[in-house]
């Protein structure tokens, strides 16, 4: 989804496809997180969810010390920034999430809503797209979801569990 969407926002093939592969390791902080923390069925407490959120920094910190993995270190550690400058762990907004960042965050927002999860069951993809877009300049990069949207309209989204969608009536 990274990949395609990075194709779309404008992205050369060789550039999409750095990303699409950085984009693979935008969680791997998350191994220091407990597993009690990650299955959690319900609302996380403060000081769980504060766990949580470190596992950006502990994801860029952990890629930073290895030789050819900047892209995927600004992901990791960007990747739950917001367009409106209410996301962590810096607080960035606009133009100064790094663009690789906007992408994987529509792509893994888009990839959670529309799987299970242990505190909720996953949303159709037109339910996911609609939520996304209500979202557009707050929570996303606004021409990334209308990349998304392109996507969703071409019937292109690189996704296997289509139901509910508009690739149902092709």
């Amino acid at each position: 989804m990274a990949e395609a969407l990075a194709r779309e926002t404008g992205s050369d093939e060789a550039e999409a496809r750095a990303l699409g592969l950085a984009a693979v390791l935008h969680d791997i902080g998350k191994i220091r997180v407990p597993d009690t923390i990650l299955a959690s069925p319900g609302r996380l407490a403060p000081d769980q969810w504060e766990v949580m959120k470190r596992h950006t920094i502990w994801g860029a910190s952990f890629l930073s010390g290895h030789e050819g993995f900047q892209l995927a270190t600004k992901i990791a550690r960007s990747h739950h920034e917001r367009w409106d400058g209410a996301g962590y762990p810096d607080g960035l907004s606009g133009s100064a999430i790094p663009q690789a960042a906007t992408v994987v965050t529509v792509a893994d927002a888009f990839d959670a809503m529309t799987h299970d999860r242990p505190y909720r069951a996953s949303q159709s993809v037109d339910e996911a797209i609609k939520e996304i877009v209500k979202h557009a300049g707050k929570q996303f990069n606004p021409a990334v979801v209308e990349a998304l949207e392109r996507l969703y309209h071409r019937n292109e989204l690189p996704v296997t569990h289509l139901e509910g969608s508009a690739a149902d009536a092709a």
